[in-house]
């Protein structure tokens, strides 16, 4: 068994390592949202051209 200041420990770079997943899953979607807000104001803008 782990001892208490080893448990903390434990969890505190399990909450770390969480964190740091979970910052770069954010820097992908703001990505995704960028690229994707690109592609719809791309095609708006071809769509009212050709209109």
């Amino acid at each position: 068994m782990l001892e208490p200041e080893a448990s903390g420990l434990f969890v505190r770079e399990e909450v770390r390592g969480a964190v740091e997943h979970l910052e770069e899953v954010r820097e992908i979607q703001v990505t995704f949202d960028v690229v994707h807000l690109a592609t719809l104001h791309e095609s708006r803008r071809r769509s009212t051209r050709a209109s």
